[in-house]
């Protein structure tokens, strides 16, 4: 729920932040008055919907992680003793020892 929950925000954001990039941050908007046809500058109200999904999202994020602060609360689990075994050597990516390979025939031309 909480994934999709953030993918809806973020959609939001990003029509809200399409909006005002295309009318910008201020609006004019025209009303009838008794003495005429008035405009005044208003806030775009997609910019108030923009920093809604905006903290939505922050708050969904928080959840998985994607912060500093809520990363380091989360409980990882050990990893086992053969871990070690798997682990190739990140100065030499391609470093592993081929003679772990399955006894597939088709992997022979590795070995």
């Amino acid at each position: 729920m909480t994934l999709a929950a953030y993918c809806s925000n973020y959609s939001g954001w990003r029509e809200a932040m399409a909006a005002v990039k295309k009318e910008g941050m201020v609006i004019l908007v025209e009303s009838q008055t008794r003495t005429g046809r008035t405009s005044k500058p208003i806030r775009n109200p997609a910019v108030a919907l923009m920093h809604q999904y905006e903290k939505a999202m922050l708050t969904s994020a928080a959840k998985f992680g994607l912060d500093p602060y809520s990363r380091s609360s989360i409980d990882m689990p050990e990893e086992p003793d053969d871990a070690d075994d798997r682990r190739r050597n990140p100065d030499e990516p391609f470093d592993f020892d081929l003679s772990q390979l399955s006894d597939d025939p088709e992997l022979d031309y590795l070995k």
